[in-house]
């Protein structure tokens, strides 16, 4: 079944993207400088981690919003590139929270 407009799916596995590449980034300032850890606690038991989770996702919406306005329609090629920009984001998150490897990173930036 082909999707007659596929723009709006499109913008939206970017901005997805975005909001992953976003998250572990953040996870990484949150180790490296602990001082960030109080302006990320929006919920005291939970921690930093109500603020990675909520900023994340406005960031997401913010990418998702300015896309929408920006990137009308999107060719086959676009489209492409699109899910390997989302598929590579979903393998780099997966690796950058694994906590061997942030915290190694992490302690590169202190």
């Amino acid at each position: 079944m082909k999707i007659r407009n596929a723009t709006p799916v499109i913008n939206f596995l970017i901005a997805v993207s975005a909001s992953l590449n976003f998250f572990w980034i953040l996870n990484i300032v949150k180790t490296a400088a602990p001082a960030t850890k109080g302006w990320l606690t929006l919920y005291a038991p939970v921690g930093p981690l109500s603020g990675l989770f909520i900023y994340s996702f406005l960031f997401g919406l913010v990418v998702f919003a300015i896309l929408s306005r920006v990137i009308r329609s999107i060719n086959q090629a676009g489209e492409r590139r699109a899910f390997v920009i989302y598929y590579s984001s979903i393998v780099l998150f997966f690796l950058m929270v694994f906590p061997p490897i942030f915290e190694t990173v992490a302690k590169l930036f202190e």
